[in-house]
Formats: C-alpha cells, structure tokens, sequence
C-alpha cells in the first residue's frame, strides 16, 4: 500500500480489483467495477483529510468563537456543550462540523 494516509494508490486498486475480478470470475460471480472502488478509495482519503481538518488549531478556534456567540445571547458565560440536542453537546458538534466543512470550500478555492 502507499505511504500516504494508508490507502492504497490508484496503480495499487486496479491490480487489486483485477485479482479480485480474477477470483470473482473463477467463483461465477460478476467482477466488481473499477471506478467504483476509486471511488471509494477518494472518499476514503477525503474523510480522512477532513478528520486531520478538524484536529487543526483552526477547529479549536472556530469553536471558541461559536461558544462565545452562543454565551451571549442568554448572557451565561459558563454555558457548555452538554447533553444530545436543543443545541447541547451533539447539535453544537454538527453545526461546529457544518462550520468546518464551510470554511474549508472556502479557503481550498
């Protein structure tokens, strides 16, 4: 497999697939299609480049920043992220994800 990010290169998938469709053939079974699988490999890798967005130093910023909008507005400055929804621990996740996803469109223009 390559090095970068422990998936495997588009060289390294076609000659998987090509022994997995050699197997498939001699079990009678259909082949499985190639773009399919690169696909999924790029998928893959991008999942992974945005989990390693997201352990940035800007995530933790962009937070600060979303927790100090949220403190103001009922004037509680110890307000945490808790609980599953009503904007607690798991709804302030998903608009922090959002966010991030936002801003890195943005900034890879």
């Amino acid at each position: 497999m390559g090095n970068d990010r422990q998936l495997p290169s588009d060289f390294e998938t076609y000659a998987a697939v090509e022994q997995r469709n050699l197997i498939r053939r001699q079990a009678g079974l259909p082949p499985v299609d190639l773009q399919r699988e690169l696909d999924r490999i790029r998928q893959a890798q991008e999942r992974w480049a945005f989990e390693q967005w997201m352990q940035s130093p800007l995530r933790f910023r962009v937070e600060q920043k979303m927790l100090q909008r949220i403190r103001r507005r009922p004037n509680n400055p110890s307000w945490k992220p808790t609980g599953m929804l009503s904007g607690g621990g798991w709804a302030f996740h998903a608009v922090l994800t959002k966010q991030m996803r936002k801003l890195r469109a943005r900034l890879d223009r």
